[in-house]
C-alpha cells in the first residue's frame, strides 16, 4: 500500500479535461452554474499497462416532499465501453425495502441486472467484462449505438407496475411503436391527479401559474399582444428554472397554463432527448421531453440560457407527437425543426502579432456564436459571470434584490460582490485552460476575458466574447527567418485514423453549421512572407466544404477560412465525403507560413 499525499494537489481548471473514469455515472452534467472542483494528485510509479480497481458508492435518501408514497429517481446511462480497457465491471443496486424496485433496458448486448437475496434485502447486480477501451471514433451517438444499460430505481409503497411507464420489466425489454408512445404520452398528460408524475418533477402548478400570470398583470403584460405576452411568460419561467431546476414537464404545465389564461391556442409536443434514447427506446417517463408548439415555433424547457423558439442540440430533428389542449384531441406524428447552416455559426475575428522576441503570438480573439454552436458553448463562456443579475430586463421582472429589506439587501449584495471577486479570480484561468486545449500551446501570462454579449435575449441572441492572450511556441527558427504556425489557429482539427476511416455506421454530426476565421498577422517591419500559394484551398462535396484563402493587405497577413457541416446525418456510404474534408481541414492547420528576413 502507498500513501499518496495531497499536500501538492493541484485543481482542474477545466472540469471537461477529468477523464470519465473519476467521475460518477450518476454526477450531474457541467453546467454555468454547476462546475464542481477536481484535483490531480500524483501517484508514484505509475505506469501504462497497470490495473486500476476502484469504487464508490452512491446514496441515496428518502426525502420525497409532495409525494411520500411514490418517486422515481433519475434515470442512469451507464456505457460498457469505457476511456480505458475494462477487465470487469459491476453495479449493483442495494434496496433499503421492498418498496424499491429497478427498471432497466439493456441495449447492443449489453449485460442484464440479475436480482439476488442478501441478508439486507435484495440486491440488483450487473457484471460485465473484458470490454476494449472506447475508441474515438468520432460522430457516432454512444448512447444509441454502443452497448449500454439504463435503470431507474423506483420507490412506490404500492406496486410498482401502478407507476411505471410500461407495464412489467419484461415489457420493458420491447421497442415503443410510435402510436404506443403517442396513447402513452396523452394518457400522462391529461391524468387527472398526475398521481404518477416523478416526485421531483411536481411543482404547484395551479399556484405557480396563479403568481406569475398576477405578477405580469401587475406590470401590464398580460394585457400586450400574445406574441409579447408569450414571450415576456418564457422568460419569466426561465428566472425561476435557473435557481429551482425545472423539470421539462413542470414548464410544460406552467407555461400551458400560462397560455390558457388568454385561451391562447398552442400544441403539446412530447419526443425525447435525442442524445440519450429514441422514441422507440424510451423505457421511463422522466425520458419524455414535453414542448409547447405554439405560433408554428416550439417552446421547450429555458433551463439557464434558452430563448424563446430555440430548439437545442438534443432536440433538433427529432420524430414527437403533437396533440392539443384537449383530452379528445388527435394526435399526430411530426418531426421538430432540423438547424440549418445559416442559424448554427461560430465566427472567430482574431488579431495576431509576434512578441518582442519572435517567439510567441499575441492574440485578441472575439468569436460570436448563434443557433446550437451557441448552445454548445454557453456554459462555458458564462461559467464564473454574473450573467444572471441582468435577467430581470428581458421580462419585464423583478431584480435580484428587489421587494428585500434593507438588512437582507445588503447581506446578499455583500456576499454577491464576493461571489463576483471569487469569480474574477477563476475565470481567467478557467479560459487559458480551455485556450491552452484548442490550440494545443501553452498561455504565457494572464488571459482578459470579456463577455460583450450572453445571448440571452430575445433582441440579441448571438453570444459574443472577447480573449486576449499570448501563445507560446507558435514560431521556429530557420537561420535569420522565421515559421510561423499561423493556421494553427483555427484550432484543433479532427484528426481521422488509419482504424476510423472504414466506418460500418451512419455518422451523426449533431447538426449543420458554419464555422469561420478571419486570422489577421501584423507582418514585422524587414519580413516578407513566402510559401502562401498552398494555403488557398476549396474542398467541397454533399458532406461538408472547407475553404481557405489568403491575401497580404499591406503591413497585414489575413487568412479567410470558412468550414461547413451540410447535414445532421450522414449515410455511412457518404463518410469518405466527409474524411475528404476533414482531412483537408487537418493538413491545412498544419500548414506553416515562413516569415524571410530581408
Amino acid at each position: 500500500t502507498q500513501k499518496i499525499s495531497v499536500e501538492e494537489a493541484v485543481r482542474v481548471e477545466n472540469v471537461k479535461q477529468v477523464p470519465d473514469i473519476f467521475r460518477s455515472y450518476t454526477d450531474d452534467g457541467f453546467s454555468s452554474t454547476y462546475r464542481p472542483r477536481y484535483f490531480k494528485v500524483v501517484v508514484p510509479d505509475l505506469q501504462e499497462g497497470d490495473i486500476l480497481e476502484y469504487e464508490f458508492v452512491n446514496y441515496n435518501i428518502k426525502n420525497y416532499l409532495n409525494n411520500p408514497n411514490f418517486k422515481e429517481f433519475s434515470p442512469v446511462y451507464y456505457q460498457c465501453n469505457r476511456s480505458m480497457p475494462v477487465e470487469k465491471q459491476v453495479i449493483e443496486v442495494a434496496m433499503q425495502d421492498d418498496k424499491y424496485h429497478l427498471g432497466y433496458k439493456s441495449l447492443q448486448g449489453a449485460p442484464d441486472f440479475v436480482p439476488t437475496n442478501s441478508k439486507n434485502g435484495k440486491v440488483y447486480r450487473w457484471e460485465d467484462k473484458g470490454r476494449e477501451k472506447m475508441t474515438d471514433l468520432r460522430y457516432v451517438n454512444r448512447n444509441l449505438e454502443m452497448p449500454s444499460v439504463k435503470f431507474q430505481v423506483i420507490y412506490a409503497k404500492k406496486s410498482s407496475n401502478e407507476y411505471m411507464f410500461v407495464n412489467d420489466q419484461k415489457d420493458l425489454r420491447k421497442d415503443l411503436t410510435e402510436a404506443e408512445f403517442s396513447d402513452k404520452a396523452r394518457l400522462f398528460w391529461f391524468s387527472g391527479d398526475n398521481s404518477s408524475v416523478p416526485a421531483d418533477w411536481k411543482v404547484d402548478y395551479d399556484d405557480e401559474i396563479k403568481a406569475i400570470y398576477k405578477a405580469m398583470k401587475k406590470r401590464n403584460i398580460t394585457d400586450a399582444p400574445n406574441d409579447d405576452y408569450v414571450r415576456k411568460a418564457y422568460y419569466t419561467i426561465r428566472g425561476k428554472t435557473l435557481f429551482r431546476n425545472w423539470s421539462d414537464y413542470a414548464f410544460a404545465k406552467v407555461f400551458a397554463g400560462l397560455l390558457d389564461k388568454k385561451n391562447i391556442p398552442y400544441e403539446v409536443v412530447a419526443t425525447s432527448s435525442n442524445i440519450l434514447t429514441g422514441i422507440n427506446n424510451l423505457a421511463f417517463v422522466k425520458e419524455i421531453v414535453w414542448v409547447i408548439k405554439y405560433n408554428n415555433k416550439y417552446y421547450s424547457n429555458p433551463y439557464e440560457h434558452l430563448n424563446p423558439g430555440e430548439i437545442p442540440l438534443w432536440l433538433n430533428g427529432n420524430r414527437a407527437v403533437a396533440f392539443g389542449n384537449a383530452p379528445k384531441a388527435t394526435a399526430a406524428a411530426i418531426v421538430l425543426p432540423v438547424a440549418d447552416t445559416a442559424s448554427n455559426s461560430l465566427q472567430h475575428i482574431i488579431k495576431t502579432s509576434l512578441t518582442a522576441d519572435n517567439a510567441g503570438l499575441v492574440v485578441d480573439e472575439g468569436r460570436q456564436a448563434t443557433g446550437i454552436v451557441k448552445g454548445e458553448l454557453m456554459d462555458d463562456i458564462l461559467a464564473l459571470t454574473p450573467f444572471m443579475e441582468n435577467d430581470f430586463r428581458n421580462f419585464d421582472g423583478e431584480s435580484l434584490y428587489e421587494g428585500l429589506n434593507p438588512k437582507d439587501r445588503t447581506e446578499a449584495e455583500t456576499e454577491m460582490t464576493a461571489q463576483k471577486k471569487e469569480w474574477k479570480e477563476d475565470k481567467p484561468k478557467m479560459m487559458k485552460a480551455m485556450i491552452e486545449e484548442d490550440y494545443n500551446h501553452e498561455v504565457a501570462g494572464d488571459v482578459v476575458f470579456k463577455v460583450a454579449n450572453d445571448g440571452r435575449s430575445f433582441k440579441k441572441q448571438a453570444l459574443t466574447f472577447n480573449q486576449k492572450y499570448t501563445l507560446t511556441g507558435m514560431t521556429a527558427k530557420a537561420g535569420s527567418d522565421i515559421v510561423l504556425s499561423l493556421p494553427a489557429m483555427i484550432g484543433d482539427q479532427s484528426q481521422i485514423r488509419k482504424e476510423e476511416r472504414a466506418r460500418q455506421s451512419a455518422a451523426d454530426l449533431g447538426y449543420a453549421r458554419t464555422l469561420q476565421w478571419s486570422i489577421s498577422f501584423t507582418i514585422p517591419a524587414g519580413y516578407t512572407v513566402q510559401g502562401l500559394e498552398k494555403l488557398n484551398q476549396r474542398v467541397a462535396n454533399e458532406a461538408a466544404s472547407f475553404t481557405a484563402a489568403v491575401a497580404v493587405q499591406g503591413t497585414e497577413l489575413v487568412l479567410t477560412v470558412k468550414k461547413v457541416y451540410n447535414t445532421k446525418y450522414l449515410e455511412v456510404s457518404k463518410w469518405p465525403l466527409l474524411v475528404q474534408v476533414l482531412d483537408a481541414a487537418f493538413n491545412w492547420s498544419q500548414s506553416k507560413v515562413v516569415l524571410k528576413k530581408g
